[in-house]
């Protein structure tokens, strides 16, 4: 949506992978993010079992919020590809969060 909405120039270049951001970039970073919290999510469940969802929940959000430097460290990216890269960022950690802890405890 953020690519067809011209939120994503070709001509901003991501520093760590030299090239735009593309959909496989998008992708591979939420799949990634997604296993590693559930194996924190998991681990912790076996170590402190009564308050892991607590505990996960704070760690999620400090991790969220630093994953707001991320959008914020592409040089000359334009304000809506900003926003649109901290939305994004938002609405994947509030689903993941959710899911893991709301509807993975019931």
């Amino acid at each position: 949506i953020g690519k067809a909405a011209g939120f994503f120039p070709e001509t901003i270049i991501v520093p760590n992978t030299g090239q735009p951001i593309s959909i496989a970039h998008v992708i591979f970073s939420s799949v990634f993010t997604a296993i590693g919290a559930t194996g924190l999510f998991l681990m912790l469940i076996k170590l402190m079992s009564t308050k892991a969802v607590n505990v996960f929940r704070i760690i999620s959000v400090i991790f969220l919020l630093i994953s707001f430097g991320g959008p914020f460290s592409i040089p000359d990216a334009p304000a809506n590809m900003t926003i649109a890269l901290s939305f994004m960022h938002i609405c994947s950690g509030v689903v993941l969060i959710y899911f893991l802890t709301v509807k993975g405890v019931e």
